[in-house]
Order: structure tokens, then sequence, then C-alpha cells
């Protein structure tokens, strides 16, 4: 027999996608990391909402049928479900559940994103709908190599005090992947909102195992509204929650005017670098190529980055897609 192992991103994207501004781009070559925003300030504004909703659904026909059961075998259960009012009072218990796990995250979920393309034009060329998105004035496509962000994040994940991921995420309208890989994510969920119902009969603590918060975590971080497909985003998810004293949490940074926007910087090396001086022994996240975006100035742009970055092993392309945006 065949062992599943399961996938990691680089098994099946080598190459990942980050839009952004000339700002952005000039902000990350300077100072070698990348930012995670807090997910409260993501685009999607049902991030998490949706996943909560779904979770709900995932687990209340188990907690219903368990429920159901105890009161045909069980006098005690059933007397004391009728002396608070019947059964109608606990079936919701899954969203208290599912509400309190959210609210235990608190400001602690941060997310960087990335496009990962399989079409061969869209890698080389970039995606016009993210040109519009993210590069109002052309910007700016810059690729990674996915093996080698994962090396990074897994560095970053034993310096710090953090817990996360670096996954793909799954689409709302994808039953198929949805089965293979969130549904599992739910048997320890589902066994927390029988546990808490069993230890309100029973007066007494309820045991949460260790993996219900984690499966939680990666359940809510991976799945997302379908309308947004087209992105076929890939996620490095962090849990900044400071769990030890062993670990120097990420300083949680903000950004932006008048709404300031919570972030934390991974892969930081603790300098900022000039232009000129970068070179291919101080490039320390690893970029393989810069896409200068559809623009009138396309050409003047990708001379002036081939400048920046002559001493590197950074490539620069242009797209072709023939978009004329706001030129600014």
């Amino acid at each position: 027999m065949t062992e599943n192992v399961e996938k990691t991103v680089s098994d099946v994207y080598p190459s990942l996608f980050h839009y952004t501004t000339y700002s952005g781009l000039i902000g990350i070559l300077q100072s070698q990391s990348l930012w995670a925003t807090n997910y409260q300030f993501l685009n999607d504004s049902t991030e998490f909402k949706l996943a909560a909703e779904r979770l709900v659904h995932e687990i209340k026909p188990h907690y219903e049928r368990a429920i159901i059961e105890q009161i045909s075998i069980n006098d005690m259960f059933k007397g004391y479900i009728q002396a608070k009012g019947g059964l109608h009072n606990f079936i919701n218990e899954p969203v208290t559940i599912a509400e309190s796990m959210y609210k235990a995250t608190g400001d602690n979920i941060f997310i960087t994103s990335f496009s990962a393309h399989l079409d061969q034009y869209v890698a080389q060329n970039g995606q016009l709908s993210q040109w519009r998105a993210y590069g109002i004035d052309g910007g700016y496509s810059i690729e990674f190599n996915s093996k080698e962000i994962e090396n990074l994040f897994k560095e970053e994940s034993e310096a710090y005090d953090c817990t996360g991921y670096l996954a793909d995420t799954i689409y709302s309208d994808d039953e198929e992947k949805f089965r293979l890989e969130l549904q599992p994510k739910t048997e320890s969920l589902i066994y927390t909102a029988i546990e808490t119902f069993r230890s309100i009969i029973e007066r007494r603590a309820a045991t949460i195992p260790p993996s219900a918060y984690s499966d939680f975590i990666s359940f809510s971080g991976r799945y997302k509204h379908h309308a947004f497909k087209e992105e076929n985003e890939v996620r490095i998810f962090v849990d900044v929650k400071n769990t030890t004293k062993d670990k120097a949490p990420h300083a949680i940074r903000y950004r932006g005017g008048t709404l300031k926007t919570p972030y934390i910087s991974l892969f930081e090396r603790g300098e900022t670098l000039k232009l000129e001086e970068l070179s291919r022994d101080n490039i320390t996240v690893p970029i393989k190529r810069i896409i200068v975006g559809p623009h009138k100035d396309k050409h003047l742009r990708a001379a002036s980055l081939k400048a920046i970055l002559r001493h590197t092993d950074i490539e620069v392309t242009m797209s072709d897609i023939p978009f004329v945006g706001v030129h600014v």
C-alpha cells in the first residue's frame, strides 16, 4: 500500500507571486522582510465569519445526534434538559463554542498573501485582475521561490513565540477539496462541542483536546469565499498569541493614516539596506524575479529596477498584458 503523504505548497507551486506597489516593492527589498497583516484588515470582509458559519454547519448534526442519544439512555441528562427549558436551549452550543474560539484568537492572527499561477502565460506576465487590484499605477509582481519561503517560515516559527503554517486557500464552492483537507479538522471540534455539553450536565470542567485550537485555526485560516477564487491564494498564517517565555514574540506595529493597520514583520534581519547596497550577498528573501506591470512607462521602470538590482541574481521582466490603468 502506498503511503498517503500530504503535499507541501512547494510540491504543487514552485513559485509564489506577491503583487504590490512600487513603495511596497522597495520596502521589501530594503528590509528583506514581508509584512503580515492582521486578519481583520484584509480585503475580504467575510474573512473568518464565513468559516465560522461553515464550521457550525459541520459540527451541529453530530452534536444534535449526541444529545438525542444521551437523552434516550440517560435519565439524568433527560431530566436536566427538561429542567433547563428543553432541547432548544442547548442546540446552539456549537455556535457558542465557535464564537468563544474566535474571541480566544483576539487580535493575534496575521496573514501574508501570495498568488499561485499554474497557467504559463499568467506566471510569465501576471494576472490582469491582480494588476487592477494591487497596482493602481501599474504595479509589480514579486516571484518567490516557494521552497525557500517554506524554509524561512520554519526558521521564523522556531525563533519566535508563534504558531502558523503556509498553505493554499480552500474556496467555499470547492466541496471536494473541503472534504479531503478541511473536514478532518472538524473531528476535534465535534468532540469539543459534545464534551462541553456533557461537562455541563455532569457539572465538571470540560476536557478540550490540545488539537482543537490548532484545528480551529487551520480550518478558519484556509476557508474563503469563492468570489476570490481567481486569486488562487496561498497564505502564511501566523498566530502570535504569547504562549511561552522561552521565545520573544513578534512586535506588532502599525501603518497607515487615520485608520492604523496592525502588522508584523516576517523574516526580518534587523537592518535596512540602501538600494545601492543590494547584492547577492545580502539578499535573504528568495526573490527569483520581479515583473513590471502594465504601464506606459514600463520600459523605463524595468531599466530602473535592473540598475538597482544589477549586483543581484534577481531577474526583471515586463508584463505584455495590454492593459492601460491609472497612470500617475
